[in-house]
């Protein structure tokens, strides 16, 4: 079982190095699932860091991020990062209302 394990996380180390992935939200939400809380958090903000298309995903981390911060009880911070999306979001809206 432990050899089974060990060549499924070389297989999923080897597919994410690729840079092969086709759904990069599934992706996320995947990698997500298998680690903790906190290695989340560190996953999210270097995804929301290193973003090139800030308008697309940063929404989607930066809620999954604030789920997470409730989840382990901190809630002051998820209020600072809902404050940022919030903003986050209007000004997508603006930039999306004007481009029409």
């Amino acid at each position: 079982v432990m050899d089974k394990a060990i060549e499924h996380i070389d297989l999923a180390i080897e597919i994410e190095n690729s840079g092969n992935v086709d759904d990069v939200k599934n992706y996320w939400v995947t990698k997500l699932g298998w680690i903790s809380d906190e290695e989340a958090i560190k996953f999210l903000d270097e995804q929301i860091k290193n973003d090139c298309d800030p308008d697309y995903y940063i929404p989607e981390y930066l809620s999954e991020k604030i789920t997470i911060l409730k989840r382990l009880g901190k809630n002051e911070e998820s209020k600072k990062i809902q404050k940022d999306l919030d903003k986050l979001r209007k000004s997508i809206k603006e930039k999306e209302e004007m481009e029409e």
